[in-house]
């Protein structure tokens, strides 16, 4: 990377500290900046993922320095409500991301060979979830595995910190906009491929369900098949999944979900090599209409993308998938996935401007 790079984005960590405040972003003139100084947009796109990862980990740095890591070592004394003085020490106990951000921190590469930031998966194995020889390879430690600082590892590691065991799973985005939206989304596409009336027939049983609890489910008015403007809440009343989301959690309802979690595994598998492949699947209309929007806007995009419409294939060999195991281990670890869920963090954090 150009020295002058590094020296822009370090000018702005310390313009940031100045004001009192860590960098979220990098600075908006980088794009135009690495367009100059790099030609290819495929070099400079992966240019500015690198500087995403060094700048979350900067940032790290910055919060992990010699205010944290005193009372991380010897411990801070507090005086108790009861008078007492007692030594309390600051703990990490995980950090909660989804998997873009999960990439960042393990500095490992996105979607790459070895998509999974707590094991040693391949990604050629990741539709594997949930058999036996799957779960023992989650046994093997993970490392970093490309070029990089980490800097959880850099400061923490010497005091037996293990960077990779934080990482929890995100029930949101990895199942709810992850599995379940690309399931959902591939049965919408089997009953075009059937008929109209099927996909008639569908939206009719879910309008027909009645609203249950103070916003648990919410009546179904619009067709559920347009998938229109649908967030993660949607796709929970799409589908329930009540033993994920308990708020206690006892050693029979972990063994329940754990039965629960392999038999959709399996089942997901017997729909991957049995009912897709039985069947020849586009993209939807919507996301046909979409794709003319795109060309219509960017006309050169038609000598890549074509016109005409697109075969749809289902696919498990995601880390999404692969992560649906991860959900006993680590209930067991940290407690019920309710205390980490990435839903509090988009529920109270603001508004970014458009």
């Amino acid at each position: 990377m150009p020295r002058h790079l590094f020296t822009c984005i370090s000018a702005t960590y310390q313009n940031t500290l100045a004001g009192g405040s860590l960098p979220e972003h990098l600075p908006d003139n980088l794009q135009e900046f690495l367009s100059i100084v790099v030609q290819q947009t495929q070099k400079s796109t992966a240019l500015i993922t690198h500087c995403r990862s060094e700048l979350i980990h900067e940032v790290w740095r910055l919060l992990l320095d010699s205010n944290f890591m005193h009372p991380y070592k010897h411990g801070i004394i507090i005086k108790c409500f009861d008078g007492i003085f007692r030594r309390f020490y600051p703990q990490i106990l995980t950090y909660s991301a989804d998997y873009p951000e999960k990439v960042m921190l393990a500095a490992i590469r996105d979607m790459g060979k070895c998509p999974c930031p707590c094991c040693l998966v391949q990604l050629s194995h990741c539709d594997q979830s949930g058999l036996v020889h799957n779960l023992q390879a989650r046994l093997l430690q993970a490392c970093v595995y490309i070029a990089g600082k980490n800097a959880f590892a850099e400061r923490l590691s010497p005091f037996g910190f293990d960077s990779f065991q934080i990482s929890v799973v995100d029930l949101m985005h990895e199942f709810e906009l992850g599995v379940w939206k690309s399931t959902f989304t591939h049965l919408i596409c089997l009953l075009f491929s059937i008929s109209h009336s099927a996909v008639a027939d569908l939206d009719a049983r879910y309008r027909q369900i009645l609203p249950f609890g103070q916003g648990t489910i919410r009546a179904f008015v619009a067709n559920v098949f347009q998938m229109r403007k649908l967030a993660a809440r949607n796709f929970e009343d799409i589908l329930q999944h009540a033993l994920a989301k308990l708020h206690i959690h006892t050693k029979s309802t972990l063994e329940l979900l754990d039965t629960a979690l392999k038999a959709l595994c399996k089942l997901a598998r017997q729909f991957w090599d049995i009912t897709c492949s039985a069947f020849k699947t586009t993209e939807l209309p919507r996301e046909k209409a979409a794709c003319l929007r795109r060309l219509k806007d960017k006309p050169t995009l038609s000598k890549t993308e074509g016109t005409g419409t697109r075969n749809k294939v289902f696919n498990l060999g995601t880390y999404k998938f692969h992560a649906l195991a991860d959900y006993v281990r680590i209930i067991r670890l940290f407690g019920c996935t309710d205390s980490y869920t990435t839903r509090i963090a988009e529920f109270i954090s603001p508004k970014k401007p458009n």
